[in-house]
């Protein structure tokens, strides 16, 4: 067959391996057969040699076959040089008369985007996981006491929990398993398939953190390897028992205020930090929006009202600042100030709507923002709505109760409106800044042939 046709035929030596010691989790440390592959590249008249290369070695001990296909690994190579090495930066360095003081980098659609949708999952992880925090806090409180307000209140945050997530049904279908919500609240917090669940959020919080690298330091990454670990033990069987989950949702929340901290103590304020802050500030908001309006809305027997206004001022990160301004037992009127109309609250719904308005008025403008002189655009006519309607509205009618009825309308239809706005406002900013997602128009008309 060779002399028939050699042209088909290559020989080579059988070659014999050389052996690497090598860890193994059985054996402890026992030969294997190793292949070293080199690098070289063309430079001139001659080549340069890496000064390693890429070790495979096999599968197991005794086998001829080296290939990470088979079950073998791989290993990086390295040479020990005689003297230190000198190190070379591949980081151009421009000569002095090209290099321009405060020369911008314009943000992409694309960072943008990510940036404003990471300041959203940052602030939607840390309010789902406050939000579980103290729901099993009253969960143990309802098994620990036999009064019916415990459970009463428990029910409630179970049913506000599926609002605020929007993992419906959830506790709101009509088998909920109000009083063995063990399965549901592990699948809102660890069920990564699961829409609104709080690993979802983390898995979207570092897809966008990775899309946009340049922006984040060593320290934020360790906080974002910190995440990736408490979103494998979401993901681990074993990892999270409703036992311990207060503990994984303890570390979610440290997580998400450090990471908070070290982009709010290290971005410029220029175009990227007003995405990720206008995305921080809409999340939040819609939040504390969902939040009041399906634990206060509807008026509870006293008992159970206290028990909610503490659960609401405690995820809101507010009831010490409640205890310090009042001293006083929980009013819904004293609350609702507290967390809607205090401008001076940086948790409260007023603190977010004046930052995201005057964030807003930093964006630049394009031809699709219908603004052209004293004329508002829709994004910030949404903004001036929002805040002007919560600057104007009474905290009496906003407390009252209509005659007959349990529901508080006032409250209630103005969570509403604003949930509305601030919806409209994050679509508003999505198709006037991220371009990169409209959908690609064909110029040219197809024709198809019939058959």
């Amino acid at each position: 067959r060779i002399l028939a046709d050699p042209r088909r035929f290559v020989g080579q030596e059988l070659a014999r391996f050389s052996a690497t010691p090598t860890l193994s989790a059985d054996a402890g440390v026992e030969p294997r057969a190793a292949v070293l592959r080199t690098f070289l590249v063309a430079r001139d008249a001659d080549y340069a040699v890496m000064p390693g290369g890429l070790t495979r070695v096999a599968s197991s001990k005794g086998s001829p076959l080296v290939s990470n296909q088979a079950g073998g690994s791989s290993k990086d190579t390295w040479v020990l040089a005689s003297e230190p090495e000198q190190q070379v930066t591949l980081w151009l360095q421009p000569a002095r008369e090209q290099m321009t003081s405060g020369n911008r980098v314009p943000l992409s659609s694309r960072a943008a985007d990510n940036l404003f949708w990471l300041g959203r999952y940052v602030e939607r992880a840390e309010g789902t996981a406050r939000l579980l925090r103290t729901i099993l806090q009253k969960y143990d409180e309802a098994q620990q006491y036999a009064g019916s307000e415990h459970s009463q209140c428990l029910d409630t945050l179970l049913r506000s929990l599926t609002h605020f997530t929007a993992t419906y049904p959830g506790f709101m279908a009509e088998d909920a398993q109000l009083q063995r919500p063990d399965e549901e609240l592990l699948a809102v917090a660890c069920d990564a398939q699961r829409h609104g669940s709080l690993a979802q959020t983390l898995q979207g919080l570092l897809h966008s953190a990775h899309a946009i690298r340049d922006f984040w330091s060593s320290d934020t990454w360790r906080v974002l390897d910190a995440i990736d670990m408490q979103l494998a033990s979401f993901r681990s069987a074993s990892g999270v028992a409703i036992a311990n989950l207060s503990e994984h949702l303890n570390q979610v929340v440290v997580s998400m205020a450090a990471f908070n901290g070290l982009t709010s103590e290290r971005l410029m304020r220029d175009q990227a930090w007003r995405f990720i802050d206008m995305g921080r500030r809409i999340e939040r908001s819609l939040l504390i929006a969902s939040l009041t309006r399906s634990t206060v809305a509807v008026r509870q027997d006293e008992a159970v009202e206290a028990l909610l206004l503490d659960a609401v001022l405690s995820t809101a990160e507010s009831i010490l600042t409640y205890r310090q301004r009042y001293r006083s037992y929980l009013e819904v009127r004293t609350v609702l100030e507290l967390l809607l109309l205090d401008s001076n609250n940086p948790r409260g719904l007023m603190h977010q709507l004046i930052q995201l308005q005057e964030a807003l008025t930093g964006l630049p403008t394009d031809a699709r923002n219908d603004s052209s002189g004293a004329e508002l655009g829709e994004r910030d006519r949404l903004a001036l709505e929002a805040v002007t309607q919560l600057r104007l509205v009474s905290l009496d009618r906003l407390v009252r109760l209509d005659a007959g009825s349990v529901l508080r309308h006032d409250l209630d239809q103005t969570l509403a409106r604003l949930t509305h706005l601030l919806t409209r406002m994050s679509e508003v900013i999505t198709e006037q800044y991220f371009g990169h997602l409209r959908e690609s128009q064909q110029l040219a008309q197809a024709h198809i042939e019939a058959r």
